[in-house]
């Protein structure tokens, strides 16, 4: 936070951030205090009942009725309010609810349903208001201050052509640069065409062809019709769905089942792709290419259109080479070709610009939410490095320690997904019971010790790296109380994690409460409020 001293942006916007939590104050209090009254009354609906013996339908089994118990609950104030506020994130909520339905009928119906509708869609999107009420204060405040003597540029959003198209009168310039606000844009002062393109009155296209030849003309009169924009559309449509429909079966069957299917792909393809290129030599012929005013490649769209056009050329005339089929993807650029719609659509531009105009504030928004998770991610590798690992050997019981997750084992059935090749596991599969006895030519596949079985395919803490994924998908919301629960079961490094019943740590949960209300809930809301 030491940048905030000479990044006057930042500074300003977490001097915003302070004030608006200031400002939510009140409303936080009444939120906790929603939350307070829900937690006591589950305790008194759900307390005690969402146990081994509700959840066991093999009483000999009592480990498996054990697997079944729902680690949300309402067996004490603490995890009550967790199990509340996990409600009014959103995530496994509906899980809850019918664990509850299961046991306590439809009284748990009643409950959730009216937790949501109270603290979820009333206080919590007060809270959200209050909260972004102060950046339009502020941008208000920045609006009244008196202007400086110099000439000063407006910060409305109103629609500018693109380069390579016609310019607006000087009057309607004038008009739409004094626009206040998007409200106040009136129609009327938009040009009736303002994506018409315009020919330079004296530069010659392709160094040879004058502005007066009746050919370049005649050209420019047909790319300025409406209808070719229309007919371009309709090909763009039309390569946007061969381009769907080219799927990877096709050229695994191009030469047995689907012979002809392949070829009309392929002669579709050649066809659109010399209809593009045509297209884009009459702009070139009628325009000129790129060394005078408002010239074809004068424009970003333009642009987009010569490199797409380009790559198709590339991938048609090495069709076949195995180093250049990683640019037939590329192809499906021409999906972005309707874009060229926001130039002709006022509303659409407006859009764009406002877009446009809240990115430098975004980026100071964007740096704050990562020194905000970034902070969450060390303290998360603190606490919880190396305390995700197990053995990949499924015959070592979960008690087992690092010390113990040594020497070779034979996996078999389910087991065979750690081997390392598709031929491994396939010979594994094959053997059934046997497993992979004879494919590791009797040595055996190494135990190793890591997340998820030496696997490495899930969350950790090992490093800051992982951590900050870890916090990231925590603040999308996505699973973050099956996240959580595992870590509470974290011993430390190189340990046997718990076997769950036990005796949770609330640590843990603290650490996964404030990562969603300062990173989710806070800051990512932020970005809501930069952009309005």
């Amino acid at each position: 936070f030491k940048l905030a001293r000479s990044w006057k942006n930042l500074r300003k916007l977490l001097s915003t951030i302070l004030l608006s939590v200031l400002d939510v104050t009140n409303a936080a209090i009444l939120l906790v205090i929603i939350m307070f009254i829900f937690t006591l009354l589950g305790m008194q609906l759900f307390g005690g009942h969402w146990t081994a013996a509700y959840f066991c339908d093999d009483p000999v089994d009592y480990a498996a009725c054990l697997a079944e118990t729902p680690r949300a609950n309402f067996d004490s104030f603490w995890w009550g309010f967790v199990t509340v506020f996990q409600v009014l994130t959103g995530e496994n909520w509906n899980e809850v609810l019918y664990i509850g339905k299961r046991i306590n009928g439809d009284i748990s119906v009643v409950y959730f349903v009216s937790l949501n509708v109270v603290g979820n869609y009333m206080v919590l999107n007060l809270f959200l208001a209050i909260l972004l009420a102060r950046f339009g204060t502020d941008e208000e405040d920045d609006t009244d201050a008196p202007p400086e003597p110099a000439a000063v540029k407006t910060t409305a959003v109103a629609p500018m052509p693109l380069d390579g198209h016609a310019q607006e009168s000087k009057d309607d310039k004038a008009r739409l640069d004094n626009t206040d606000s998007l409200a106040s844009l009136d129609p009327a002062l938009i040009p009736v065409n303002p994506n018409k393109l315009i020919m330079h009155s004296e530069a010659k296209s392709f160094f040879l062809f004058g502005p007066d030849m009746p050919l370049r003309q005649a050209v420019f009169d047909l790319i300025n019709n409406t209808r070719f924009d229309n007919f371009i559309l309709l090909l763009i449509a039309i390569s946007t769905v061969l381009l769907a429909i080219e799927e990877p079966y096709v050229d695994e069957c191009k030469e047995t089942t689907c012979v002809g299917f392949a070829q009309f792909l392929q002669s579709a393809d050649l066809i659109l792709t010399v209809l593009f290129l045509g297209e884009m030599l009459c702009k070139m012929f009628a325009l000129g290419v790129i060394l005078h005013p408002h010239s074809f490649l004068r424009g970003g769209w333009n642009i987009l259109d010569f490199i797409i056009v380009c790559i198709s050329l590339v991938s048609l005339g090495l069709a076949g080479s195995s180093a250049i089929k990683a640019l037939k993807s590329l192809r499906s650029l021409r999906a972005l070709r309707p874009l060229r719609v926001i130039s002709r659509s006022p509303g659409m531009r407006l859009v764009v610009n406002a877009i446009i105009a809240a990115i430098p504030a975004i980026a100071n928004v964007t740096v704050v939410v990562v020194l905000f998770m970034l902070i969450f991610a060390i303290i998360g590798v603190q606490n919880f490095k190396g305390g995700l690992n197990s053995c990949n050997d499924v015959n070592i019981p979960l008690s087992a320690s690092k010390e113990e997750c040594v020497g070779t084992w034979f996996p078999s059935g389910d087991d065979c997904g750690v081997l390392p090749t598709d031929v491994l596991i396939d010979i594994c599969l094959r053997n059934g019971t046997g497993g992979c006895q004879t494919c590791l030519n009797g040595g055996g596949f190494p135990r190793v010790w890591g997340p998820n079985g030496g696997q490495f395919h899930t969350f950790n803490f090992d490093n800051v790296g992982q951590a900050l994924l870890v916090v990231f998908e925590v603040v999308t919301g996505e699973m973050w109380p099956d996240i959580m629960y595992a870590t509470m079961d974290v011993t430390g490094p190189g340990q046997p994690m718990l076997s769950w019943p036990h005796r949770e740590n609330t640590s843990v949960a603290w650490w996964f409460i404030l990562v969603t209300l300062v990173c989710s809930f806070l800051m990512i809301n932020v970005f809501v409020g930069v952009i309005i």
